[in-house]
């Protein structure tokens, strides 16, 4: 009845290796959902801005059309940001390199 010490140290090592491979594999998602979930937002409250201009000044479709589109616009920048940041990470020269050492390489 008794379990010895190896089988009890065995389970938490098993649900340890899980939880890191669940964690492992989530990784690369949180962008993701961080630039869908803020397009939404940006979608909705947009459009629930251009909806309450239609009612207050009676101009049915347009503002809700002007909602969309500032929206969309706004996704277009959040995607845009997300995509130039690592552009931009990546063809920075590594710090202690001047630019004069790094030319020098070149015609040898």
């Amino acid at each position: 009845m008794n379990e010895s010490p190896e089988k009890k140290n065995e389970k938490p090592g098993l649900l340890l290796a899980s939880h890191r491979k669940t964690v492992e594999s989530t990784k690369g998602m949180s962008p993701a959902i961080l630039l869908g979930s803020s397009f939404a937002a940006a979608m909705g409250i947009f459009s629930w801005i251009g909806h309450s201009w239609d009612e207050k000044h009676g101009s049915e479709p347009w503002g809700v059309l002007g909602g969309v589109t500032l929206g969309l616009l706004y996704g277009v920048y959040e995607v845009w940001k997300l995509t130039r940041s690592p552009a931009e990470s990546s063809a920075s020269s590594p710090k202690g390199e001047s630019k004069a050492s790094q030319g020098t390489d070149k015609g040898e």
